[in-house]
């Protein structure tokens, strides 16, 4: 299932939001796997302080299933940002997940007596909330991204004719939500173009202070293929700061990435 909006607007998101996001989801996930249990308490009348540990037990170690599976299936890699709503992954990833709990439950009677009824109850809340906690995430990442919020903050290492090029594709496309802040170039400024000179904000000097004060996320490589060595040489020094590098040589390859 696609969502009415394209997946490049998740494709710059700050680092520190992914992060953060992901491990949002983990809580997410572990607590719609373990909240049905309570209903289920109450459904079923559940008093006896002992009973209602074992449950919980259960419920429990459902939440730390379903975490674990849910990340052997890549729900917390890139894919989590993309604008599907990855229906088949989720109920093939929580069917397993299910499935271990009864396996546990089987194998060592964590629980005296689980109706089939609460266990059908169980399944489909727990994957109800999980269909509908990934559509919450997504409307709401759309919203704060089209606002400006949680968007990487770029800058272009190249004044040049592709360079160019980049920041007005960037530009022109509002669902490539990369807060461009700039170009970054090492030569004197008669030497580059007068229409991009307004953008220029400075050398690798400054770009490098920057990064170290967390005010850049990506560094977008604009040089000509042919400057192999010049890439070279930032590569070099850039991979070693904390900072996302992707090389954009050619609009093509822009394009295709």
């Amino acid at each position: 299932m696609r969502l009415p909006f394209s997946e490049a607007l998740f494709a710059n998101t700050r680092p520190a939001v992914t992060r953060w996001s992901r491990l949002m989801a983990r809580v997410f996930h572990f607590c719609a796997a373990m909240a049905p249990a309570l209903l289920i308490l109450w459904l079923m009348q559940v008093h006896a302080g002992g009973a209602i540990r074992t449950y919980l037990a259960l419920s429990a170690a459902a939440g730390l299933l379903t975490v674990l599976v849910f990340g052997a299936f890549g729900l917390y890699g890139r894919e989590m940002f993309s604008n599907q709503l990855m229906l088949r992954t989720t109920v093939v990833a929580w069917s397993a997940s299910f499935g271990l709990v009864l396996l546990l439950h089987t194998l060592f009677r964590v629980i005296a007596y689980l109706p089939i009824k609460m266990a059908v109850l169980w399944y489909g809340a727990t994957l109800l909330l999980l269909l509908a906690g990934r559509l919450v995430m997504l409307i709401f990442f759309q919203r704060q991204i089209r606002q400006g919020h949680f968007v990487g903050r770029s800058v272009i290492l190249g004044a040049t004719e592709n360079g160019g090029r980049l920041a007005r594709h960037m530009q022109q496309n509002a669902d490539i939500s990369s807060g461009l802040l700039g170009f970054i170039d090492d030569r004197a400024p008669d030497r580059i173009d007068s229409s991009l000179r307004p953008q220029l904000i400075g050398n690798f000097a400054l770009l490098e202070q920057l990064i170290r004060a967390n005010e850049v996320d990506q560094v977008l490589m604009a040089l000509p293929a042919s400057a192999e060595s010049r890439n070279h040489h930032y590569v070099a020094l850039l991979r070693k700061m904390p900072v996302e590098v992707f090389l954009v040589p050619e609009m093509q390859a822009f394009n295709f990435a």
